[in-house]
This record gives structure tokens, sequence and C-alpha cells, in this order.
């Protein structure tokens, strides 16, 4: 499903409430922050081989290009729902994110939504990247590498 911006973030927010989720709106500089953060901890294999945090537009592209270590497809998704705690949501574009807690063992799955979401646990250890190229490419999960 390809949904304008606009309604984009509302279909989202409809999907996390019904699934009980509870969010907290980042503000713009907490969601700057956040962005950063995960570029420091999932995009350092880019930045040194190419100069740039983002390779060609997309910040999955990291993984799907095979620069950054990851798990894809299904094995991503099957990672990702052993994941537990808070976790940032945030959108490619950087429109909007939110710090969410679920009620476990329910993750929130965004392939249906064909649009680039990351989340990442709230301690950046874990990230999960959801593409609008689903299902050709990704999703993919990874897991924070100390020293790499």
């Amino acid at each position: 499903m390809t949904t304008p911006r606009s309604t984009k973030k509302q279909d989202i927010l409809e999907y996390l409430v019904a699934n009980r989720t509870e969010l907290r709106e980042l503000s713009a500089n907490e969601l700057a922050e956040v962005s950063q953060q995960w570029l420091a901890r999932f995009a350092t294999k880019v930045k040194s081989q190419v100069g740039c945090w983002v390779f060609r537009g997309f910040k999955w592209h990291g993984f799907s290009y095979g620069m950054e270590r990851c798990l894809s497809g299904d094995e991503a998704l099957q990672a990702y729902q052993r994941t537990k705690g808070r976790f940032y949501l945030f959108a490619e574009d950087e429109a909007f994110g939110y710090l969410c807690k679920t009620v476990f063992p329910f993750r929130p799955d965004f392939s249906q939504f064909r649009t680039d979401m990351y989340l990442t646990g709230s301690d950046f250890s874990w990230t999960m990247a959801f593409t609008h190229e689903q299902p050709e490419i990704g999703p993919f999960f990874a897991e924070h590498q100390q020293g790499m």
C-alpha cells in the first residue's frame, strides 16, 4: 500500500494505537538526535566507504548494498520479533518519530505500508528497516557490533 505523506503518519499511528502501543512523539531536536545516533551505530561502514552517511538516497541502502552487516527478509523479521523493550520509530524523511512501548510479544510490522521506516532499540543495540521495495528488497535487521 502506497500512501501520500499526509496520510502515512496517520495510518501508522492508527496501526500502532490499534495494537496498544504507547507512544510519545519526538520533538524535532530529539528526532534529529535519534537519527544521528542511528547513523553513528548502523552506517559507519557506509560513511567510511563512500564518505557520507546515506548511500544513494536511503539509509537502508547500507544494508541492501552489503556495506553493513544484517539479516534480510524472513530472517530479519524473525530476529526483530525476538527484541524486547522500548524502541524509537522514525520515517526515512524524518518527518516524524516516536518513542514506543508495546505489549510484548507484539512488534509492529510495517511491511504492508511499503514505506521506509526505521525502528531501533532505545539503547541503539538493534535496528529494523522496513523499505518501500518490500517484498523484493528488505526488510533488514542489524545488531550493533562493538568495535565495528
